[in-house]
């Protein structure tokens, strides 16, 4: 069961960078990352009182998709 778990919410955040990034674009990326860490701290409180488990799925689900909008590019320095 907690696989599946983390399966919906890495499907969520898969189907989501894309739309995430152009929204982030079209915005700024400094207020989709404030919503987006907003979404997922509430999204994650709201799934420990989920009464069953569809519920969690669903919120494991909204909060992959949050997290699509946390990630941003990262620079390696050598």
């Amino acid at each position: 069961m907690a696989s599946g778990a983390v399966s919906v919410s890495t499907t969520g955040l898969a189907l989501s960078l894309i739309p995430a990034s152009l929204l982030a674009d079209k915005v700024g990326r400094k207020p989709v990352m404030n919503t987006a860490l907003v979404l997922a701290a509430l999204l994650m409180v709201l799934a420990s009182f989920a009464s069953s488990f569809q519920q969690f799925l669903l919120l494991r689900s909204l909060f992959g998709i949050a997290l699509a909008g946390l990630l941003k590019r990262w620079r390696w320095r050598i």
